[in-house]
């Protein structure tokens, strides 16, 4: 009977931290701004020929 109670309690357990979790990071979300991300290519010079198709990826992505 111990056993029982033993596991019940640590699913119990397990779902209630669980739905913490699940509320947490619903509300998180809605208040949390993007991040602005910088990166550098060489645009000029002699790896512009590199750098340019870089920079145009980068900023579809």
């Amino acid at each position: 009977m111990g056993q029982k109670k033993g596991k019940l309690f640590g699913i119990l357990a397990m779902c209630v931290v669980s739905g913490l979790f699940l509320v947490q990071t619903a509300f998180s979300a809605e208040s949390k701004k993007p991040y602005k991300i910088g990166a550098i290519f060489d645009i000029s010079g002699k790896a512009s020929a590199l750098g340019t198709p870089e920079k145009q990826t980068a900023e579809m992505v």
